[in-house]
């Protein structure tokens, strides 16, 4: 699968994109059936990807079921690579298939604010922080088409 790549911090990237990019108007119905997707990749510390996995499954899957049963997310995919090689392969990346742009803003947001109230979400959330050496989101164009979940 050929997939596209944007390396920019995320909000900024939605934020100027509901600003300035509009479909043109050939597009315009494909556009509108295209999930916005957005790839985590998740690097983890040696040794701690059980315990990472048990974390997220725990916080993170559930609302990922929610969001999916709510519609606001069409699917989402969690993978780990089957070989990896010693050159800082990833160790786990979940894609989301949002609705739109907009679903996704709304719902980072309202999440971000959630997880300032609830003080079990930051608990959980500061154990994965310390188990993950380094994190990454990107917006990807997926090419092929009925790859996605719809």
């Amino acid at each position: 699968m050929f997939v596209v790549k944007y390396r920019l911090p995320l909000l900024s990237v939605l934020l100027w994109m509901g600003v300035c990019v509009g479909a043109p108007k050939a597009d315009a119905k494909e556009a509108a059936d295209a999930p916005f997707v957005v790839e985590h990749t998740y690097w983890v510390k040696p040794g701690r990807s059980l315990q990472f996995v048990t974390l997220y499954k725990r916080s993170e899957v559930p609302k990922l079921d929610a969001w999916v049963a709510s519609g606001k997310l069409r699917g989402y995919r969690i993978s780990q690579p089957v070989l990896t090689s010693s050159n800082g392969q990833w160790d786990y990346r979940v894609t989301l298939f949002w609705r739109d742009a907009a679903t996704a803003i709304d719902t980072a947001t309202s999440q971000s604010e959630q997880r300032k109230a609830d003080a079990n979400d930051r608990y959980e959330d500061q154990l994965m922080l310390e188990l993950v050496v380094d994190h990454n989101e990107e917006i990807v164009r997926e090419m092929v088409k009925g790859a996605t979940p719809g």
